[in-house]
């Protein structure tokens, strides 16, 4: 069976470096965290972040041409109650 494999692996590592098993897993633990941030969570989020920058930044730029051509409307006229 599969977990007779995994047991047997496990008891085998315990021996070899002759830590505790909970140690071991700790360190599993923390390696699986280490990865799922380090390399997984945290680069996409940059990706992410890079194209709402780009984003914004076209949409910034456009209004910057809109304003340089003229091409705005006029804003709505208030009547402030005196």
């Amino acid at each position: 069976m599969e977990i007779e494999k995994i047991t047997t692996y496990i008891d085998g590592l315990t021996q070899l470096t002759g830590l505790p098993p909970w140690v071991i897993f700790t360190i599993l633990a923390w390696g699986i965290i280490f990865v799922y941030f380090y390399l997984i969570k945290f680069p996409m989020s940059f990706i992410r972040l890079k194209r709402e920058v780009v984003k914004q930044s076209e949409i910034i730029q456009s209004l910057i041409t809109q304003v340089e051509e003229g091409d705005q409307k006029p804003g709505p006229r208030y009547k402030w109650k005196t």
